[in-house]
């Protein structure tokens, strides 16, 4: 109170380009582990089992991009 009145002191502060940033951060941190991930699961995998890795990893890797649908066409 300043001579019997109220006062309010408020701020306001656009944190939108920030948490934009967040969320990309957050993404490039998903596909970074994912890629690692990838990464080890190939060099382990038996060359017998490769086209279903391949598989599994395209199948994890769609939402991670925002594709609705991903997966392999054989001929």
């Amino acid at each position: 109170m300043v001579d019997g009145e109220a006062l309010i002191h408020g701020a306001c502060v656009d944190v939108t380009e920030m948490s934009q940033l967040g969320a990309q951060l957050s993404t490039q941190t998903n596909l970074h582990r994912f890629a690692r991930d990838v990464a080890n699961r190939l060099l382990r995998c038996a060359d017998d089992a490769l086209i279903n890795v391949i598989r599994q990893i395209i199948l994890e890797l769609g939402p991670l991009i925002g594709a609705c649908h991903a997966g392999i066409m054989q001929r």
